[in-house]
């Protein structure tokens, strides 16, 4: 949970960064387009097996969210991270990641006895839905003035206590409101999004992220027992199926707002997973006694399996785009090229460093400009 918690506190840092880009709105619309369309096929789907409606719907949750972790990483591999798909992928991932904050406060709700506790279910989300706005509030008003201090000590080594202090206390302090530590962790992330030394607490941050990142996927690996997921191969398949059907929703709604068929197809089959933070969901969904043993196995089994089968489809996607590219360059029409812009990194921004970056703007040429001096961090 802590390496879900740090992902997301991640997330909400690069938040900013995502809402200034030019793709932005087309890749949240997306992302609303293809969770709203897999949560309705897959609780029509699993209705009309006879499960019951609250049971698929939250099923619908888990099978619409992927897995930012894998794609992200995929992406910057391969330096496709600003290329349009990657683009495109990070708009529907970041949707899907702000959506879970919606989905869990309405867990409860759904685990509510029928025609009973209404007022009372009401209550609850407005007191989450409080407790989201107060955390906010408050860490956007204390947590950037916090960094702003540390950074002026001129003391390197205040970053990292501080920055582990900043994600995972205001995780604790979101589980003392009634929210979960993952979401506290992304409204921390949200309330230092902009500052400039956000990406420096990320930086500190980095390597404990892997680390328990990697915990929590061997733990997935550990919660399979292949017996009990065998003993239900109906509820695997289907299960199968609307992950199959999330990923042609994510490619054809990406197609259609880049009106490329080429971005469709990467996204699509970059997007054919289950997502880390289904499991969190999961988790919550299971303590309320929304799914029970089986239903949980067979969603462990397809996640693994997703996940697993991820890096060969994103593979397949390049090879077939490649091959089309190809076609094309053969037929006289020209290959689109969609890598990383370049730019340049200046390393100390003194006057030497400004003066640079100055030849670097009005050449239209870009730039970040690095510097462990808070003054000349504001100045710039």
């Amino acid at each position: 949970e802590f390496g879900v918690a740090l992902l997301l506190f991640g997330v909400g840092v690069e938040f900013s960064l995502f809402d200034l880009g030019r793709g932005a709105l087309r890749g949240l619309g997306t992302g609303l387009a293809q969770v709203v369309a897999t949560v309705a096929a897959t609780t029509w789907l699993l209705a009309g097996l006879g499960m019951s409606l609250q049971t698929a719907l939250v099923v619908g949750f888990l099978v619409s969210l992927s897995s930012t972790a894998v794609v992200f990483k995929l992406y910057d591999d391969q330096g496709q991270f600003r290329a349009p798909q990657g683009q495109a992928a990070a708009g529907v991932l970041l949707f899907q990641d702000l959506a879970l904050v919606p989905m869990m406060l309405v867990l409860p709700l759904l685990a509510e006895p029928a025609g009973g506790g209404g007022g009372a279910a009401a209550l609850s989300l407005l007191k989450a839905v409080a407790a989201v706005v107060t955390l906010l509030v408050v860490a956007r008003a204390l947590l950037p003035r916090a960094l702003a201090l540390a950074a002026r000590a001129g003391t390197p080594e205040l970053f990292p206590p501080l920055a582990l202090l900043i994600a995972l206390g205001t995780a604790l302090g979101a589980t003392r409101m009634g929210l979960s530590l993952p979401i506290g962790a992304f409204l921390a992330g949200l309330a230092l999004s902009g500052s400039p030394y956000a990406h420096q607490v990320f930086a500190e941050l980095l390597p404990l992220r892997d680390a328990f990142m990697a915990v929590f996927f061997t733990s997935i690996g550990l919660m399979l027992d292949p017996a009990l997921a065998l003993a239900v191969p109906v509820l695997v398949l289907v299960l199968l199926l609307a992950v199959v059907v999330k990923g042609a929703v994510a490619g054809a709604a990406a197609g259609l707002a880049w009106r490329s068929t080429r971005i469709g197809l990467l996204v699509g089959l970059s997007l054919t997973q289950i997502g880390e933070f289904s499991f969190v969901l999961a988790s919550e969904a299971a303590e309320l006694g929304l799914i029970g043993q089986d239903l949980e196995q067979a969603f462990i089994s397809v996640a693994v399996l997703s996940m697993a089968a991820t890096p060969w489809l994103f593979s397949l996607g390049n090879r077939l785009v490649e091959r089309k590219d190809a076609s094309a360059q053969r037929a006289g029409r020209g290959t689109a090229k969609h890598g990383e812009q370049r730019g340049v990194v200046i390393i100390g921004y003194g006057e030497t460093g400004q003066a640079v970056a100055r030849v670097l703007s009005e050449t239209s040429i870009p730039f970040v400009a690095v510097d462990m001096k808070a003054e000349r961090v504001r100045a710039g």
